[in-house]
């Protein structure tokens, strides 16, 4: 894949990663947010809808109430067979008084219909839209339900209760007559038939989504209404319901699994009766405004991600064409051998590549002429190490017949003198090495001391003191001689006396190798000693190519190190790494 594939795929994939991160966000909060705001809706609903059949409820009673507590109706049903047979015009008064009550009372539009019903007396006998009494079926079942609730002076019913031929739906509310004689016993009841739609349209309100079930069921578990399909939802399962609620999702509205679907179920009891309101909402409907947010917020991000792809092409293409620029650049770069123009490329980061690009061919450039150069120069040191190798064994071959001359002519000190100058020149030499032992540069110097010793009639004392299991460690061939050659010509030639002792130690330690030269000559003036490790050919010293090639062979951290005492003396301190 080409890398500009490979940065439009890179932003393709942050923006995208951006725009999910910000899509699942949204929704996450959005769902939140709207099943809190339909959950709380809800429940206002619960509460607004129970708040206000409990205010129907005591509005019908209290008007049934006050017609049950009517002296005329107290009279009327109180009044035997035989009073009504001898007082037909008494009773005609009353009923008709009574009528007007009932009918006064029926302007209201939630009362459809009120019925007087007498157990005995002369009212029993009539039949009327007003007055009427039990059928032996009704009072049996009257009883039944009074039985069941003694202390009871009112019951919610519903209408089929005294006509099978209501539909459900439409509610009777039946208030009892006591004996003013006897108030344990009653004599009748005044019942009122509510009109369907005093509730029907209340509970249909309830209903805060579009397949919302609301129930509203009375404590025999019968049911007084309900809104929603048909069956779905029936008292009968209200305990199940109640007893396998998920989770709590606040003091009314439970989660619930109903027929394998997830629902939300609120139950409030109606005070002023036994009833209950129930009211089941499917959670897809809580969550019918979140998943439409959710779409919408999807085919925004789709649209997005189509507009933006040409966007994220177009600056992939035009990042990528600059490194191609680059790229190109340095290709011809390296075929010219570095040898080209430099290369304008903009000022941003990719301007700055290719401006240290540019130095670096520049760099590059000027390193190979540099090594062109040196190249003839090593061609040109290399013949002359050539002859260097070549003289000395002609100068050592020559010094070993001297020195045998010297021994038939019997001139010792000749003898003595070409075979030290040999020996030194044979261990100058090295086998043409460059790392010698440092048993060898001891040699080294134990020879160059004898040779001016021979010169200048043994002024100089030579002490070696370095432990033998250092000799066999490797150093840089010719380190110790010259050295030693400065202490003798600038340190003890320069007193008075021309003579001097030179001391050679040497110690290891964690792995360090430290070699010290010390002379008791005229030592070296402070102003001197500054600039010996210095590249400075007036000094008169030569000590900065020894310290420069142990720096170049080991490290920084390794070379020269110089302490002196104006006529005291000189000490030299000589580090490397111990290497065998």
């Amino acid at each position: 894949m080409n890398y500009m594939k490979k940065l439009f795929f890179s932003y393709f994939f942050i923006i995208f990663l951006i725009l999910m991160i910000f899509s699942m966000t949204s929704s996450y909060y959005s769902s939140k947010s709207e099943t809190k705001q339909a959950l709380y809706t809800a429940r206002n609903m619960l509460h607004q809808t129970t708040e206000f059949l409990s205010y129907k409820v005591t509005s019908i009673k209290n008007i049934i109430n006050v017609i049950s507590a009517d002296e005329t109706i107290q009279t009327l049903i109180a009044a035997s067979d035989e009073f009504t047979r001898e007082s037909q015009n008494n009773w005609i008064i009353l009923s008709t008084t009574a009528k007007s009550i009932m009918y006064n009372a029926n302007t209201s539009k939630d009362i459809h219909n009120i019925r007087l019903y007498a157990l005995e007396g002369s009212i029993s006998f009539e039949n009327s839209k007003e007055f009427s009494q039990l059928t032996d079926e009704e009072k049996e079942r009257w009883n039944e339900r009074s039985a069941e609730k003694k202390n009871i002076s009112s019951l919610w019913l519903p209408a089929s209760f005294f006509s099978s031929s209501d539909k459900l739906g439409a509610i009777t509310y039946v208030k009892k007559i006591p004996d003013s004689k006897n108030l344990n016993q009653y004599l009748g009841t005044l019942t009122a038939t509510i009109n369907n739609s005093a509730f029907r349209d209340v509970i249909a309100q309830a209903a805060a989504t579009l397949h919302t079930s609301v129930l509203l069921y009375n404590s025999y578990g019968e049911t007084i209404m309900y809104h929603g399909e048909e069956g779905f939802f029936t008292p009968e399962d209200i305990e199940a319901l109640q007893l396998q609620t998920v989770s709590d999702t606040d003091s009314e509205l439970q989660r619930i699994k109903y027929h394998g679907e997830n629902y939300f179920i609120g139950i409030r009891p109606i005070s002023g009766c036994d009833w209950t309101l129930a009211i089941l909402t499917p959670s897809s409907d809580i969550l019918s405004a979140t998943r439409r947010y959710q779409q919408q917020t999807l085919i925004l991000v789709i649209l997005l991600i189509v507009l933006l792809i040409p966007v994220l092409y177009r600056t992939s293409k035009q990042l990528s064409s600059r490194i191609y620029v680059l790229k190109e650049y340095i290709s011809r770069a390296v075929n010219a051998n570095f040898e080209i123009e430099p290369l304008c490329n903009g000022s941003d980061e990719i301007g700055v590549l290719t401006d240290s690009f540019n130095d670096m061919v520049r760099q590059i450039s000027g390193l190979l002429k540099e090594q062109y150069k040196l190249g003839y120069e090593i061609k040109d040191l290399e013949f002359q190490v050539l002859q260097s190798q070549i003289n000395p064994h002609f100068l050592y071959n020559t010094l070993d017949m001297i020195y045998w001359l010297g021994i038939d002519s019997q001139t010792p000190d000749v003898a003595d003198a070409a075979r030290e100058l040999g020996r030194f020149y044979m261990l100058s030499l090295g086998h043409g090495e460059t790392i010698v032992t440092v048993k060898n540069e001891l040699d080294h110097v134990a020879a160059y001391v004898n040779i001016q010793n021979m010169r200048f009639e043994n002024h100089f004392k030579l002490i070696t003191d370095v432990p033998e299991e250092l000799y066999s460690y490797k150093i840089i061939k010719i380190i110790l001689q010259p050295l030693v050659e400065n202490a003798i010509l600038h340190g003890l030639r320069e007193k008075s006396s021309e003579s001097g002792t030179i001391t050679i130690k040497a110690r290891l330690d964690d792995g360090v190798i430290t070699i010290s030269i010390e002379d008791d000559g005229v030592g070296i003036p402070p102003e001197k000693l500054d600039s010996l490790l210095t590249k400075n050919e007036k000094s008169g010293y030569g000590v900065w190519n020894i310290h420069e090639r142990i720096q170049l062979s080991y490290g920084s951290q390794y070379g020269l190190r110089y302490t002196s005492r104006p006529y005291i003396g000189t000490t030299v301190y000589i580090t490397f790494p111990a290497l065998l």
